[in-house]
């Protein structure tokens, strides 16, 4: 039987997300399963908002 646990919601594998063809994100690796909580922090232009569009699909990522 799969423990909830071993279920992942949300993973990215070597991730680069781009901003008008700028990576602001590079090489981001990451698995968040149930009961984990995920605090995106960071300074303005850090890439947040690119990650949160990549997560909902909004966003595909230019690599990974």
């Amino acid at each position: 039987m799969e423990q909830m646990t071993d279920k992942i919601l949300v993973s990215a594998d070597g991730v680069t997300l781009s901003y008008d063809g700028r990576p602001v994100v590079e090489n981001l690796t990451f698995s968040v399963t149930p009961g984990m909580y995920l605090c995106i922090v960071g300074a303005n232009g850090s890439g947040k908002s690119t990650l949160m569009r990549a997560i909902t699909g909004i966003l595909r990522p230019s690599a990974g």
